[in-house]
């Protein structure tokens, strides 16, 4: 049965703040209103009036005392219980958080290590020379996806050269070009963050054919909704904590623009390989 006193629109947190006798005077208050509104008279609802008329009887101070202190002290109770369940809530958000600040010291930590040159891990980004990684373009299979059977793989490589120079061949091209405002930051293990939600985008524009390196050409598809640029609050937030000073198979390789500040998604690192220096 509901407790009578929800009937009558009194919430536990206005039972738990009043004296007794003022809460009965609240009780009579809500019960009067609530007679006027629900009286049959009036077009109410007869149900709805007996109901309004119990409630009121099992919470008359002036009659029975203990009753109505009984009634009380249970309807309080759920306030106490929605209190447990708030206090449960914040007490995981808070571990979270602590794990959170747990791991972007550790990263701090590796990444003051890689600074120095003392960072031993395979593939540290301070000691990247002779090798390709091979990537999936992210924003590209996600906005061309239906496209690529005309337009291609989204896949792209990344060569650093043996003095640490950085180029690239992008999606569809058969040449590297130097990237020298690009620095390579580290990367973030995939299954640790859902990376699209963190990414630049901009509404679609329906019925619009785009192609990346040649506007005129009609390939049937529309601009794309996402850019391989991550947002700065978002990676900072959401993404920062997860990052590593070093390569990895399997994760999101991020770097950044040295003259805009830009935060470059490369893609997912599908393949590493060490090689020699050439660069065809």
């Amino acid at each position: 049965m509901k407790n009578p006193f929800a009937i009558l629109g009194i919430t536990p947190e206005m039972c738990n703040r009043l004296q007794d006798e003022d809460l009965f005077v609240m009780v009579k208050s809500a019960y009067r209103a609530l007679q006027t509104i629900y009286h049959p008279d009036r077009g109410g609802s007869h149900k709805k009036a007996i109901e309004v008329n119990l409630a009121f009887e099992m919470l008359d101070y002036r009659k029975n005392q203990d009753k109505f202190v009984r009634y009380k002290e249970l309807y309080i109770k759920r306030l106490s219980r929605k209190s447990a369940d708030r206090a449960k809530e914040l007490e995981a958000q808070l571990e979270q958080q602590k794990s959170v600040c747990r791991k972007t010291a550790q990263h701090y930590y590796d990444y003051i290590l890689n600074l120095i040159g003392c960072d031993e891990r395979k593939n540290s980004i301070s000691s990247l020379k002779s090798i390709r990684i091979g990537l999936n373009d992210v924003a590209l299979q996600q906005n061309l996806s239906h496209a690529m059977p005309v337009y291609g793989a989204n896949y792209k490589q990344i060569r650093i050269d043996e003095q640490g120079r950085s180029f690239v061949k992008e999606v569809g091209s058969s040449t590297y070009h130097e990237r020298k405002y690009t620095q390579l930051l580290g990367s973030i293990p995939r299954d640790a963050i859902e990376i699209l939600p963190h990414l630049q985008g901009y509404e679609t524009t329906p019925h619009v054919p785009f192609n990346l390196r040649n506007t005129n050409k009609l390939l049937g598809y529309q601009k794309p909704v996402f850019k391989n640029i991550v947002l700065r609050e978002n990676f900072i937030v959401y993404c920062l904590p997860h990052l590593v000073p070093c390569i990895k198979e399997n994760s999101y390789l991020i770097s950044i623009n040295r003259k805009n500040k830009s935060l470059i998604l490369e893609g997912i690192i599908i393949k590493i390989s060490h090689e020699g220096s050439s660069m065809s």
